[in-house]
Parts: C-alpha cells; sequence; structure tokens
C-alpha cells in the first residue's frame, strides 16, 4: 500500500506514457538532463536533473517524491519550483518505479537515496554549498534518514505533509490493528525517532486538510526536532495531501524561498565560525510548538 509506482494504473506506469506536459521536462520549458545512479546493490535509477541556465550559480533541491506514480507526475510541482524560486531539481524514480530497475522496500530506498545524493556531489553543475533535501509524504521519510546521514553536506531539509512513522499511520488507517500491529508490519520509516538527530535547518509544509497523513503528524515531527539550528512550520489552509502546493500559492513560494535564503545564510556563517573555533556553532532552537 505504501509503494504504488503503477498509479494512477499501469498505462501510465512509464513518463513517456504520461498525458501531454507529463512525459519530460521539455514539455514544459525547463532545460534538462537525462540521469542514471547506480546503486551500491548494482541497480540502475533513472531520473532527470532539471538545470538553470548557469546551475552552479543555483541552489539544488534533491526532489525525494511521493509513493504514487512516476517522475513525470511530479512535473507540475517542479515547474513551481523551477520557474519561480529559480533552483535547479534533481529528482530520480525509487527503484521500481518508472524505468528503475529493483523492487522497492524501506532498506533499497535508502540505499537509492544514498545513491541520488553521491550523484549529487560528483555532478559538475552542482554546486555543492548549495544543495537542498526536499521530501513529500514518502519522500519526506526518506530525506529524513538520508539527512540523519549526511547533514554536513547540505544546507536544510523541506518537508511537506510527511508521517512520523509507518506504525502511527497505521493505527490512523487501521484503529483496529494496534494490538496486533506488531505482528503484521514489514515497514517502519522512523522518522519520529530519526528527526532528533537532524542538526540543519528544517522547513515543515503541511496541508491543514491532508486526509492521508494527518497533520498533527506534522506537527509532532516539528516539535522532536529538537537540535534543528532552526526551523519553520507553514500551514497551509484547506490544503489536502496532494495540493498543498497548489492551495498555498504565492505564500508557499514566499515560504519556500524565505527558509532556503535563511538555511543558506546559516550555513555561511556557521562554516565561518566552525573554521574558527574548530567546531559546530551551538544555537537555541527557535520556532515553538506546532499549532
Amino acid at each position: 500500500m505504501l509503494y504504488i509506482p503503477d498509479a494512477p494504473n499501469q498505462a501510465f506506469r512509464y513518463p513517456e506514457n504520461n498525458p501531454k506536459t507529463y512525459r519530460n521536462p521539455s514539455e514544459r520549458m525547463m532545460q534538462y538532463e537525462e540521469v542514471t545512479v547506480r546503486t551500491k546493490d548494482g541497480l540502475n535509477l533513472r531520473g532527470w536533473f532539471i538545470k538553470q541556465k548557469n546551475p552552479q550559480a543555483h541552489e539544488t533541491l534533491i526532489y525525494f517524491h511521493e509513493n504514487a506514480g512516476n517522475i513525470g507526475n511530479r512535473l507540475y510541482v517542479i515547474e513551481v519550483l523551477y520557474f519561480e524560486l529559480e533552483v535547479n531539481v534533481l529528482i530520480v524514480g525509487y527503484r521500481g518505479y518508472g524505468h528503475s530497475e529493483g523492487t522497492p522496500g524501506e532498506a533499497g530506498l535508502e540505499l537509492d537515496a544514498e545513491a541520488i545524493f553521491q550523484y549529487a556531489l560528483d555532478h559538475k553543475d552542482i554546486n555543492k554549498q548549495k544543495l537542498f533535501l526536499l521530501g513529500k509524504s514518502l519522500g519526506g521519510a526518506v530525506a529524513i534518514q538520508l539527512a540523519e546521514k549526511v547533514q554536513e553536506q547540505v544546507c536544510g531539509l523541506l518537508l511537506e505533509n510527511t508521517f512520523t512513522s509507518i506504525a502511527e499511520m497505521a493505527d490512523h488507517i487501521f484503529p483496529w490493528l494496534h494490538y496486533v500491529k506488531h505482528m503484521l508490519l514489514r515497514m517502519y520509516w522512523p522518522s519520529i525517532t530519526r528527526i532528533p538527530n537532524v542538526r540543519i535547518p528544517i522547513l515543515f509544509v503541511v496541508g491543514t486538510n491532508d486526509e492521508i497523513v494527518p497533520a498533527p503528524h506534522t506537527g509532532r515531527l516539528h516539535n522532536a526536532a529538537v537540535l534543528a539550528p532552526f526551523k519553520q512550520v507553514h500551514q497551509v489552509q484547506g490544503g489536502t495531501h496532494n495540493d498543498t502546493w497548489l492551495r498555498g500559492g504565492k505564500d508557499y513560494i514566499y515560504a519556500l524561498k524565505d527558509f532556503i535564503e535563511k538555511a543558506q545564510e546559516h550555513r555561511k556563517t556557521n562554516g565561518a565560525a566552525q573554521q574558527k573555533t574548530g567546531g559546530p556553532v551551538q544555537r537555541k532552537v527557535v520556532g515553538g510548538d506546532f499549532n
């Protein structure tokens, strides 16, 4: 139920089978290159590096996508990020999605994330000082576990409509299974226990009417992020799981832009201070409880 590469149906499994303007970035006037990422366990993942005219001068968002459908289904959001924020976007299908080899699973997606991140570090057109992780829904869990490992190499973490853990999602969807779920669960994605270890700026975006992941999940993740040097929450009133970005309008864009600018400034300041003191700078966590 968590991994749905064929949504909405088998006919749209691959980007080229999508309706027009959802097949590749050039259909939306975005410059891009095809990407092949090799994982540690020998799989080839396929995706796109969608880049600005002078990519090194711009931030790059590594987009860990939602659970349903192929990467072409994300082009409507990527178009907004590309033209409104003027960022590069690296998006690669998880194993078993689109033309990526293999079968999806928790351990496998963690390997995928590591390989995608290494690809970004090795790419000549990506500025390593301007890297951000963006995770939506399932992608939020993928991004959080990666951030815990590579946080010294990224400026910040952006999360949208993601969950605390699969166990708590099971309680929400199947409350009658609460007492036996430990015998049934084969996936965990324990973001709520990972995010307290993340020491980079975090932006939480949440649709208040999310019908799939209840908004309080974002609140709990926000409150658990106790080591983030700063954290921001942007609530989109009436936003549902898949249209938060759309309902958010210009305010959504301003929230992302403001966070990216502040996170960049923090990295510059913190990096300079570390060189001076020989260690990380401890800062007070700001951004009180989620409302």
